[in-house]
């Protein structure tokens, strides 16, 4: 059974759906909703009183109900809110490591090769948000971990490559994320960012990451291929970043 993604506003209003996640439950109250069971209601409680509270600091919220029966699903609720930019004096090469350390496990038990690679132009510090930074890259490599093919003993695994640069004309931080999955057709990538329609988990992923990057001033470009010689995706972050002197 394919896993469900329900994102849901403050209110706790589904306002999209991916994976197999019923379209009935859009524009659905969850936590008054008896056809979702109690279950997905007290997570969906658990995640708005987090969104709710004065302190935080996330700029979204993430629940999972993690399946292990097949005639059941995952469930993972998404709850995004609206938070000023909070840039530091960070070094992205640590926070990037940093944010993606689990999911390097991840792809080393899945036979995957998870790479990350930082150019030499790249500044020891720069000014940028580290908690946005982190969430979009360890969700854009999260995503991909999903689609590329897992090693067996009868071959090895897919690729993820991470780079990391800087474009000190434009002084901006630049992150790119390259699979070698399946891909998409050039129809899906046109509507990723569209507001007409109902996306899918990983067009729903890659609509929050463009707008909370976008919110900061930033850029989020795509490129996908299905060729059967040259498949796979590539998403290239774009922040604002000054160097730190």
């Amino acid at each position: 059974m394919e896993d469900w993604l329900l994102m849901l506003d403050s209110a706790g209003r589904v306002i999209a759906t991916g994976g197999g996640a019923p379209r009935e439950l859009m524009d659905a109250a969850l936590l008054e909703d008896q056809a979702v069971g109690r279950e997905i209601r007290e997570a969906a409680a658990r995640l708005l009183a987090r969104l709710r509270n004065p302190l935080r600091t996330a700029t979204l919220e993430r629940e999972v109900l993690a399946s292990t029966d097949r005639a059941r699903p995952t469930v993972e609720l998404l709850a995004a809110a609206a938070v000023p930019i909070r840039n530091q004096a960070v070094d992205l090469s640590a926070i990037v490591n940093r944010a993606l350390d689990s999911l390097a496990r991840q792809a080393r038990e899945r036979g995957v090769a998870l790479s990350i690679e930082s150019a030499s132009s790249l500044p020891s510090r720069i000014l940028l948000d580290p908690e946005k930074l982190a969430w979009a890259t360890a969700t854009l490599v999260g995503t991909a971990l999903r689609y590329v093919r897992t090693g067996t003993t009868r071959g090895p695994g897919g690729n993820i490559r991470v780079t990391l640069s800087y474009d000190r004309l434009e002084a901006a931080a630049i992150i790119g994320v390259a699979d070698d999955g399946p891909g998409m057709p050039a129809a899906t990538v046109e509507e990723l960012f569209a507001r007409n329609g109902l996306p899918q988990a990983t067009g729903l992923a890659l609509r929050l990451i463009h707008d909370v990057v976008t919110a900061g001033g930033g850029e989020v470009s795509v490129r996908s291929s299905v060729d059967l010689a040259s498949h796979g995706t590539v998403v290239t972050l774009r922040f604002p970043a000054a160097e730190v002197t």
